[in-house]
């Protein structure tokens, strides 16, 4: 049961708002189109039949694009028939940085498969049902792992598993990650540092005096712009019609609240991907590919999303397989142990899982559901990495869904879904 639901309820609404600012669907889905384009026998017609039916696709998937860049682009892509195509193809709408795997070291999950059970779960005091859930937040990918076997592994509305869907706020945990090797490797001395120590461009903005723990609690106290429809929204027009620096807009933003209070936004993580960058010279996808990518032995390539100037936007935009999110989260399911070699340091990962003061639910650019071995990579749009210590389970979760944000209704059912499966057995294996 997640704990304190009251505040999760308030938690959630600052997630909601905070990601970008303020924020309002973008479009609604009518009960016959929901049931038309998401129904759970929909789903089952486009399941993958085999890895070699789509072997041919996999270059044009992960091809990086360097069509000229568009900003009209990015007024269609919450378009209802182009969403879920634009999601899994944003290298066609921002620039990007590739972020290559070593064909020579592939990591892959065994399969011991079952059919996805209908299950119910309780949520708000109501009964529901898995597969409504999977409808009403249009889901384009679902994969549950336990002990290094893929239990379940679905694609709907045309998404494969070589299919790079975007992650939204998911590549949040990604530059945390990247800024705890970082402090391994010497590059930064202390989390309790004051960011201008390193940024010292950023000393005349609202982030003077903020530490970088501050900044990885989302809790700079910094003011963020807010972003509502992308037509009307002054981040809109800086970054993509005027093209300025996403990077050099964090050193005008200025204090709101002091250092210590809590608020989703995404400048906090645009600043920690600055300090990777400033700190090993290396842009935080460089330094992804070099320090996770290929190590993990990822199965594809990746890319990350850059503003005009070539900059990573590390707040969003990371764009990979579910099977590569899913060694991601296994990684943190192993206290940062990858196959018995350490890639992050065991306290960085362990710190993760233990809430911050004032702020129990969020610690490292990770969300805590409330147990104290499980965290949850989330992004807008309805982008889920589970990772239950406990269960030895990561459950990855893709979706276009563009109504209300339903993460913590989501861990509920993830929660069930394990007990479900649990007493299935295998169709194949």
């Amino acid at each position: 049961m997640l704990k304190k639901p009251w505040l999760m309820s308030a938690v959630l609404s600052t997630f909601v708002i905070g990601s970008f600012g303020s924020f309002a669907p973008l479009y609604s889905v009518s009960h016959a189109e929901e049931s038309q384009i998401a129904s759970l026998e929909d789903y089952e017609d486009i399941q993958l039949s085999s890895d070699k039916e789509i072997v041919g696709q996999e270059e044009q998937q992960l091809s990086v694009s360097s069509a000229t860049y568009d900003p009209s682009k990015f007024l269609t892509l919450f378009d209802r028939k182009k969403i879920v195509q634009n999601f899994r193809s944003m290298d066609k709408v921002f620039p990007s940085r590739t972020i290559q795997h070593d064909k020579q070291n592939v990591f892959r999950f065994k399969k011991d498969l079952h059919k996805l059970p209908n299950f119910t779960y309780t949520y708000n005091g109501e009964s529901r049902q898995f597969k409504d859930l999977l409808a009403r937040t249009v889901t384009t990918g679902l994969l549950i792992i336990e002990d290094d076997k893929i239990l379940v592994e679905n694609y709907y509305l045309g998404n494969t598993q070589k299919s790079l869907n975007t992650s939204w706020s998911i590549s949040k945990s990604f530059t945390s990650a990247l800024i705890g090797i970082a402090i391994d490797e010497g590059y930064i001395r202390s989390v309790n540092d004051p960011i201008t120590d390193y940024l010292p461009e950023l000393s005349q903005s609202g982030y003077n005096g903020v530490t970088i723990q501050h900044i990885l609690n989302m809790a700079s106290g910094v003011k963020y712009p807010v972003f509502e429809e992308p037509y009307r929204s002054v981040w809109y027009n800086e970054l993509f019609v005027n093209k300025k620096s996403f990077n050099s807009k964090m050193a005008t933003l200025p204090a709101e609240t002091p250092p210590g209070t809590f608020t989703y936004k995404g400048s906090d993580t645009q600043v920690l991907g600055m300090l990777i960058h400033r700190v090993t010279g290396k842009q935080p996808a460089q330094y992804l590919e070099e320090k996770i990518w290929k190590p993990l032995g990822m199965e594809s390539r990746a890319y990350w999303n850059t503003d005009l100037h070539g900059d990573d936007m590390t707040f969003a935009f990371l764009n990979a397989t579910l099977r590569d999110y899913a060694k991601f989260g296994r990684l943190y399911l192993n206290n940062g142990l990858w196959n018995g070699k350490r890639i992050i340091s065991d306290n960085w990962v362990k710190e993760t899982y233990v809430g911050s003061p004032g702020m129990p639910y969020y610690k490292n650019q990770w969300w805590l559901p409330g147990d104290s071995q499980e965290i949850l990579a989330s992004g807008i749009y309805g982008q889920s990495i589970y990772v239950n210590q406990k269960e030895n389970i990561v459950i990855v979760k893709t979706s276009v869904n563009t109504q209300d944000n339903e993460m913590f209704e989501e861990v509920v059912a993830f929660r069930e879904a394990i007990a479900a499966l649990k007493q299935t057995k295998p169709t194949s294996s």
